[in-house]
């Protein structure tokens, strides 16, 4: 797990801790509320190939998720809501564990506070467990709650074993609400920097106490006993005000004995599980892989074909990218800086809330971030300082548009020297993105000299050749300048991420075609290589089950958007369909995380079976665009990968 929140994360924060800030101390207009939460529950749409339908359990009404492959086990999911708000079809959200799961899900439509408090919503939850425990067996059952409901989930527990019931095969609980007093030192350290408000969970939760105290046991279950709970994974973002409920439940299930498992995310604030996110992917594959430890196997294995069907149709998020570009670039400076810088973690002023456009951006592979991150990173980094650039603007011989980062004055003479494409989607980027950055900044200080190259976006009616023709001018540039950068022709290696991957490849072909000097290496990181991936195979696809962003349609539409009237399987546009014979030793890097690997993989295969010396690296834990995430642990070991390969890798795979 990364130790940085995601730019969707760190945007959600800023706007919720603005949003938390404004109303700390105001009355709670419960019906207002209640009307909102029922809107954004009426958008919720259960994964495709899942049926839903309204039921009763135990003469509770219940909302049942099933989708109708071989069942594993049953999943009893308790809503969030601070006791006060919402209803079963929260279940939704959890819809992916039916879809990739093999499972049923059934989630309670408890009673709700001030109407009825404590305790009509665990009578109901237990109601319900009761009736699964005796129809599918208590080993059969997992289950999860969160925020409000992972608190209920705690009290309904408590609740069973002192009556005798036998615990579930296991228990998920995401922030859970377990102290009602709120005595945790997160209450205060996250306020205002957490969707949640302090004065109005005092208000729900003396809805929900009613006439009994919020110290009793009933009420906040951190007061209670957790002898004999089952395998308990507890799930919790540092941002959340209640952080510390789910340390203090932690150290208390660890004192009674329980074996649990506590997952801290961090920069995730409360209710992360239901924003589209890096952070809600590694949740989801974390409550996968528990659930498949404690629960039987199913008869068959449907889960592979689901992970990718169920997904939304990327086709229309790519075109939803192109638009919420369009409209960035035409805002006002003052207001677009802003926007940006928000994106990496500093806001300064009230902004609309946009998690769609944060997704679809950071689904991208790439930001076009503001500067103020680069300010920060220099503070952080100060070796950082040293670092000389200079930007290049020309249009004779081809549009220039590039920055060259030269190492620190004094420093050995450069043996190598990279020009850099950065990726987007070929919608998303500039210099100032931290892919163009960061990894040409962090080169240059260890004394390889970089080129970072700007090139056209496919917008106004560009496409296919123009970003690419803006790619070969800036090669053509460095090989004539190559004294200018410090290096020997011979030394030049070229390079590219994602979209920026596709550019260099094609690029590579079209150097090698018209019989021009080769790069001395090409490094191609987590590629887009074709418009139709293959089939993954088994373990890609296990890997992938929770990865939502860039899917088959995403990566049509994303080529076939790029290609213009150009056939998609042109081998300039689509270099993994390509003859590579000739090419230069190559580095390919795949994310285990990635649907792109689906090509990459197989591309890195061919090019060795066509006598191309290649170096191919898996990493296995991380998402797309690692070197788009300054000072992450998966984005720092590419940069090292990177830079051993610049200085030597390449010449050893030619010995």
């Amino acid at each position: 797990m990364t130790d940085r929140a995601s730019v969707v994360m760190r945007t959600a924060g800023s706007l919720a801790g603005m949003r938390a800030r404004r109303r700390e101390g105001r009355p709670v207009d419960l019906d207002a509320e209640r009307r909102s939460i029922d809107r954004i529950t009426g958008l919720l749409r259960a994964p495709r190939g899942v049926n839903v339908t309204s039921e009763h359990r135990g003469g509770v009404p219940v909302v049942r998720l099933s989708s109708g492959a071989a069942q594993s086990g049953v999943v009893l999911y308790l809503h969030g809501g601070a006791y006060v708000l919402g209803d079963a079809r929260q279940g939704l959200t959890v819809g992916f564990l039916a879809a990739r799961g093999g499972l049923d899900v059934v989630s309670v439509d408890y009673r709700l506070a001030p109407e009825h408090p404590c305790p009509a919503a665990v009578d109901d939850a237990l109601s319900v467990y009761e009736d699964l425990v005796v129809s599918v067996g208590a080993r059969n059952v997992i289950v999860v709650g969160e925020s409000a409901g992972g608190g209920l989930a705690l009290l309904m527990l408590q609740r069973a074993r002192n009556r005798g019931v036998v615990m579930p095969a296991g228990l998920a609980v995401a922030f859970p609400w377990a102290d009602l007093t709120m005595s945790g030192a997160s209450i205060v350290g996250n306020s205002g920097r957490d969707m949640l408000t302090r004065s109005e969970l005092v208000r729900e939760a003396a809805w929900f106490a009613g006439e009994r105290d919020l110290h009793d046991p009933a009420v906040s279950p951190i007061h209670g006993s957790f002898r004999t709970f089952p395998p308990t994974m507890i799930s919790v973002g540092t941002r959340d005000l209640l952080l510390d409920d789910s340390r203090a439940v932690t150290r208390a299930m660890r004192s009674d004995g329980v074996d649990v498992d506590l997952v801290e995310y961090p920069g995730a604030l409360h209710g992360f599980t239901a924003l589209p996110s890096p952070e809600q992917r590694r949740h989801r594959r974390h409550l996968l892989a528990f659930v498949s430890t404690h629960l039987p196997a199913p008869s068959d294995s449907t889960g592979a074909a689901t992970a990718v069907a169920d997904t939304p149709p990327g086709r229309r998020r790519y075109a939803a990218l192109g638009h919420v570009v369009r409209v960035i670039t035409h805002l006002p400076g003052p207001i677009r800086e802003r926007l940006l810088d928000s994106m990496t973690g500093s806001i300064t002023g009230d902004l609309p809330p946009v998690p769609d456009l944060v997704r679809l951006l950071d689904a991208a592979g790439g930001m076009p971030n503001g500067k103020r991150w680069k300010n920060r990173l220099l503070a952080s980094e100060p070796h950082l300082k040293t670092v000389r650039t200079r930007d290049l603007v020309a249009d004779t011989g081809g549009r220039l548009r590039a920055r060259l980062y030269l190492p620190p004055a004094g420093g050995p003479e450069a043996t190598a020297a990279f020009v850099w494409v950065h990726g987007g989607a070929f919608l998303v980027g500039g210099l100032d993105q931290e892919e163009a950055h960061w990894p040409a900044i962090e080169l240059a200080a260890s004394g390889i000299p970089v080129l970072s190259v700007d090139y056209r976006m496919c917008l106004g009616g560009v496409s296919y050749p123009a970003p690419q023709d803006d790619v070969l001018t800036a090669w053509r540039w460095a090989v004539a300048h190559a004294d200018e950068i410090g290096v020997d022709p011979t030394a030049l290696h070229l390079g590219g991420g994602s979209a920026g991957a596709c550019l260099v490849a094609g690029a590579t072909l079209r150097l090698r075609d018209a019989g021009e000097p080769l790069p001395a290496s090409l490094y191609l990181g987590y590629p887009v290589l074709q418009a139709h991936l293959p089939p993954p195979t088994p373990d890609m696809a296990e890997a992938m089950a929770a990865h939502d962003i860039i899917d088959d349609a995403w990566v049509e539409a994303m080529v076939r958007h790029w290609a213009g009237s150009t056939p998609i399987d042109s081998p300039y546009v689509s270099p993994g369909l390509a003859d590579v014979r000739g090419l230069p030793p190559t580095y390919v890097m795949s994310c285990g995380l990635d649907s792109l690997r689906r090509a990459s993989e197989p591309f890195a295969a061919r090019l060795r079976e066509n006598g191309v010396p290649v170096q191919h690296d898996v990493f296995g834990e991380s998402e797309h665009a690692p070197l788009d995430r300054p000072g992450t642990p998966d984005g720092i070991r590419a940069v090292k990968r990177l830079r051993e390969w610049l200085v030597g890798g390449y010449s050893d795979l030619r010995d």
